[in-house]
């Protein structure tokens, strides 16, 4: 595992975004941050947003299947949110996807939980995003960081 630490989780999403941004669109979820769809945009690369669904406010996986059976090579990757409150990943979900489309690259934005050095990324899980700033759990004042396959 390689940790990538910078004055903003967004510059780590950027520069992911331009080494991995593929020829396809990335699906995010409607509840991102303001400044993802921003990040995808001076990245040059095109999004589509998705719904959530009402219990956890994940990304609706029947809506992102559903897209991706239809036309798996139109889509690079996934961005996925963890709501306030969750700490673990949607492992099942990555799996899943990686096992259908192994191309696809996916970003879990652990943003809005608690930082954690303990655990590896996950193998279906191409960047893992932590921030340390303004009105996280963890407030530094600054900062944020990735996690990487090495």
């Amino acid at each position: 595992m390689y940790l990538a630490f910078s004055q903003r989780a967004t510059s780590i999403l950027y520069s992911f975004l331009l080494q991995n941004k593929g020829g396809g669109i990335w699906m995010i979820p409607v509840n991102v941050c303001h400044l993802i769809p921003a990040c995808f945009i001076k990245a040059s690369c095109p999004f589509e947003i998705i719904d959530v669904e009402a219990e956890h406010f994940l990304i609706n996986e029947d809506q992102v299947i559903k897209r991706l059976k239809k036309n798996p090579y139109k889509y690079s990757g996934i961005l996925t949110v963890r709501s306030f409150g969750l700490n673990s990943s949607q492992i099942l979900f990555f799996n899943k996807l990686k096992k259908y489309i192994p191309h696809l690259k996916i970003i879990d934005d652990a943003c809005l939980g608690y930082p954690n050095f303990d655990n590896d990324i996950s193998e279906f899980v191409d960047l893992e995003l932590y921030s340390t700033g303004y009105s996280k759990p963890i407030d530094l004042g600054f900062g944020g960081f990735g996690k990487l396959h090495s």
